[in-house]
């Protein structure tokens, strides 16, 4: 009987112990997946296309822009029912641009955030307009040239807007 009164005494000490240590509820919830990202430019228009990850029910866009030496939390958006997600950033100045996003959810109040994407690096060059593009004309010649070394010759920096006045457009490297 007092071996019975010893173990029943030790399986309680055992169950009270148990039931003292603090319960981790967060190890059985997921977290938010780290989020991926890809981007294609056109001009100075870029688009930014978010991977959906789990658990995430919205992303934080952010952007470093040339001469900046730390990201800018850029915008807030929402996730939807779809895979992927893009939005388009319009750059201002040329330079590099570089990008990463992350998921949230919100939880009892709280925000909890993903892992930073991998951040994608792109090179804006703010394209001349065809007015303000200087062409090549030579001394004899009545074409104008985009290259300087399109045949033989002295070659005579001008303004594309006073060479189409004057000149015909050269075959070889005016298209």
């Amino acid at each position: 009987m007092k071996t019975l009164n010893k173990i029943l005494l030790l399986l309680l000490m055992l169950l009270s112990v148990f039931l003292a240590l603090p319960i981790n509820t967060d190890a059985a919830e997921k977290k938010v997946g780290k989020a991926s990202i890809s981007v294609k430019t056109k001009g100075d228009t870029i688009n930014i296309t978010i991977k959906k990850t789990d658990k995430a029910e919205g992303y934080e866009i952010y952007v470093k822009a040339p001469g900046d030496t730390k990201y800018q939390k850029y915008d807030t958006i929402s996730q939807d029912g779809s895979k992927e997600r893009t939005y388009t950033y319009t750059a201002k100045n040329e330079g590099d641009y570089q990008f990463k996003v992350r998921g949230y959810k919100k939880e009892n109040g709280k925000t909890k955030y993903g892992n930073y994407s991998k951040a994608v690096k792109v090179s804006i060059e703010k394209e001349k307009s065809d007015s303000s593009r200087t062409v090549y004309i030579t001394k004899t010649g009545k074409c104008y040239h985009y290259k300087n070394n399109c045949g033989n010759g002295t070659y005579t920096p001008i303004d594309l807007e006073v060479a189409i006045k004057k000149y015909s457009p050269c075959k070889k490297c005016v298209k």
